[in-house]
This record gives structure tokens, C-alpha cells and sequence, in this order.
């Protein structure tokens, strides 16, 4: 014992043994073995803990926290969602590679393809929530993408998919709209010019595997919907209500916004 005391007494960084001591918590199964060849960095802003392998300055931090906590108000406004009660913990990787090399490497469940392809994960361990991030042109985007999924998977018990996927892309934009650009384009593309998929076949969908590039699209027209009428909204309000409660609301796709379209 006394030896291994000595051996962290020697390192360069106390703090840099218990932060990837600490990763330990994060692994879907079992616990992830701490890498000591990383340089892993912590610091704590507006009480969320930011993880880089990267120098970051304060201020771009306190930017990110911001974002952060501006998803917060605004759901909270417009949903009656309550704030993070836990802790997030936000990795952020300064390139997609080591990104997607430590995200398949802690969570066995994101495999190598999928890794390839995205720039931002959440995971809720132990009832904590952790976020993934790789740095870019869209990290701001990615970043309040993700705050929705912690936001809504701490409080919100049996959330179904594709409303969750949905609200994420309604309240990624930085300027708080619920315009989804990537979205858009996806659906104005389909070669058979059908519409967006109703909520009634989102509803039977359960797992991310299940959600190709329009049924994710779809996710966010339908909750887009909601959020744009006031009628909608409510509707949308007393439904999260109800599984932060642990009731079963009815399907969203029985509201009045929804079958309205079906009567016409």
C-alpha cells in the first residue's frame, strides 16, 4: 500500500490520476479501466464538470456551460421540465478520432460504425449523466443536442424515442429556435416525395437502430408541430408531466394536433 502511495505521490498530476480514476463510473458494463497514458483534464464551470484532452480556456468553457444551461430555461419555459438535478459530466475530445476511439472503447454498445458517424453521445450511468463530445464546426449544436437527452432521461422515465430524438433536434439550434436545418433537407430529398412519418409509426419504434436518416427527421417535424401551437405545447406539457409522475399518458398521436390532420 505504501508503495502505491508513493507512485501517485511521484505523478505529474494528482488531479490527472483522480480524474481518470473517477472514468471508472462511466462503462455500460463493468467499469472502464483507467488510462494513465491519457492527459485528461478537469475543470468545474457553473457546477458542471468538463473533461477534455485538450487545453480549453475558461472562457470558452463558461461559453459551453452557457449553452448548457440556456437548453435548461428555455425547456423548463416552454415545458414545465425541471433542471438538472445531477451533476453532468461533459467529455470533449479535440478530434472525431479519439472521440470515437474512447467512446467504443468505454460503451460496448456504440459500435464502430455508428462511433463513425456521430459527434456527440449521452450516456445516464448510476442515474448520472455523461455526456461525449468530439470539437468542430458543429460542437455547439452537438453539445445542446446531448443537454436535451440529460435534461429529459433524469427526470422522464419510459421516454419513448422518438421524442426524445425529436426535442433534441428541436432545441439544438444556438439561437433557440426549433428549426432543424439537417432535418429540413433530409425530408425535402425523399425521392418518392412522401411526407414526414406520422407519430403513429414512430410510436412502434423503440431502439436507434430503428431510426434511419427520415424516421430521425420525422421525430423532430412531428415534435416541431407540438411546440408550435400553443394547444400543442400544453399537450406536449401534460404528457411529460405524466411520466415524470409515473403515469401512462395516452400517445401523443391521440392529441388533437394530430388527429386533426387525420379528419381533413
Amino acid at each position: 500500500m505504501t508503495s502505491v502511495w508513493e507512485a501517485i505521490r511521484r505523478s505529474r498530476s494528482l488531479l490527472l490520476v483522480i480524474v481518470l480514476c473517477s472514468v471508472a463510473n462511466v462503462a455500460t458494463r463493468g467499469a472502464i479501466a483507467a488510462d494513465r497514458s491519457a492527459r485528461l483534464q478537469l475543470q468545474v464551470v457553473d457546477a458542471i464538470e468538463f473533461v477534455t484532452d485538450h487545453e480549453l480556456s475558461r472562457e470558452r468553457l463558461e461559453e459551453l456551460a452557457g449553452h448548457m444551461r440556456s437548453v435548461e430555461r428555455q425547456m423548463q419555459d416552454e415545458l414545465g421540465v425541471p433542471p438538472l438535478e445531477k451533476t453532468v459530466r461533459v467529455y470533449l475530445f479535440a478530434t472525431h478520432a479519439a472521440f470515437s476511439d474512447y467512446v467504443r472503447q468505454h460503451i460496448p454498445s456504440v459500435g464502430r460504425t455508428d462511433a463513425a458517424v456521430r459527434h456527440g453521445v449521452f450516456l445516464l450511468r448510476q442515474e448520472r449523466p455523461f455526456v461525449f463530445l468530439a470539437a468542430g464546426e458543429n460542437l455547439i449544436q452537438s453539445l445542446r443536442h446531448e443537454t436535451v437527452h440529460a435534461v429529459l432521461n433524469t427526470s422522464h422515465p419510459a421516454l419513448p424515442i422518438w421524442i426524445d430524438e425529436g426535442l433534441a433536434q428541436c432545441y439544438e439550434d444556438p439561437d433557440g429556435g426549433h428549426r432543424s436545418a439537417r432535418a429540413e433537407r433530409v425530408l425535402k430529398k425523399d425521392l418518392l416525395r412522401r411526407a414526414a412519418p406520422r407519430p403513429q409509426s414512430l410510436e412502434k419504434l423503440k431502439t436507434m437502430s430503428q431510426l434511419g436518416p427520415r424516421e430521425y427527421a420525422g421525430c423532430w417535424a412531428n415534435l416541431e408541430k407540438l411546440l408550435g401551437s400553443p394547444a400543442g405545447r400544453a399537450t406536449l406539457r401534460a404528457y411529460l408531466a405524466d411520466l415524470r409522475e409515473g403515469k401512462a399518458p395516452a400517445p401523443l398521436s391521440q392529441s388533437s394536433t394530430f388527429l386533426g390532420e387525420r379528419s381533413r
